[in-house]
């Protein structure tokens, strides 16, 4: 689950969450820095998160999109 605690603003800060599979590098040595910030009451609908490779390996792009689904 993907979640963030609220910093004394009350801003949202995210909340690492390591990947199930572990990582992923791209670029040779690098690895993918993406990020989706939600708010306490959004993170709550979170349903999945995950990268889709078809959009690179379709040559939509050079990189992975991040989807975050939510319900």
């Amino acid at each position: 689950m993907i979640s963030a605690a609220a910093s004394p603003c009350s801003i949202p800060r995210p909340v690492s969450t390591p990947a199930p599979l572990g990582s992923s590098a791209s670029w040779g040595n690098g690895f993918p820095y993406d990020h989706a910030l939600a708010s306490p009451p959004l993170d709550a609908g979170i349903r999945s998160v995950r990268y889709a490779q078809e959009l690179r390996a379709a040559g939509l792009s050079d990189h992975a999109g991040l989807v975050v689904e939510l319900g």
